[in-house]
């Protein structure tokens, strides 16, 4: 009986030493910034908010709880709150149409605030007259303001 007993314990503690030096070694990620303190919309259906985000040489490379990704922040990462807000992922604009943008910059522009002075009616209006005063295309055209107040084309 005491054989058997020191050979169960011989046998485990050579298994226990070998599984100990095969043992993948990891070694921790330190990341550059990490976010945290928000909704994280991951748009994942297995996991679609999560609580903080870890970002290395501008990728994000996880996504998770708080814990996880602070275990991964060293003494030079950046740590931003996101104060409650939500974060969304990026949106790439994959169907823009450049020929858009050259009309625009021909015409008057009316858009609002910030990329355009159309905050109010009184403002297009006096962008209006001052595209019609000095536009070569509004002359080629023949755009002109009647006694009415419209633009019209003859």
């Amino acid at each position: 009986m005491k054989n058997s007993v020191r050979g169960v314990f011989v046998i485990g503690l050579m298994t226990g030493l070998m599984s100990t030096g095969c043992a993948e070694k990891t070694i921790p990620v330190i990341v550059d910034t990490i976010y945290f303190n928000g909704y994280v919309i991951t748009l994942d259906s297995g996991e679609l908010v999560a609580e903080a985000i870890a970002v290395k040489d501008g990728k994000i490379i996880a996504v998770g709880d708080s814990k996880t990704i602070f275990s991964m922040s060293g003494e030079n990462t950046l740590k931003v709150n996101l104060e409650g807000k939500i974060m969304l992922p990026g949106f790439i604009d994959t169907h823009s149409h450049p020929s858009a943008g050259a009309v625009q910059v021909e015409t008057a522009n009316s858009l609002p605030p910030p990329d355009g002075p159309g905050q109010n009616i009184a403002a297009l209006q006096q962008t209006l007259r001052g595209f019609i005063a000095t536009s070569a295309m509004a002359k080629e055209h023949r755009v002109y303001r009647p006694r009415d107040g419209y633009l019209i084309k003859r």
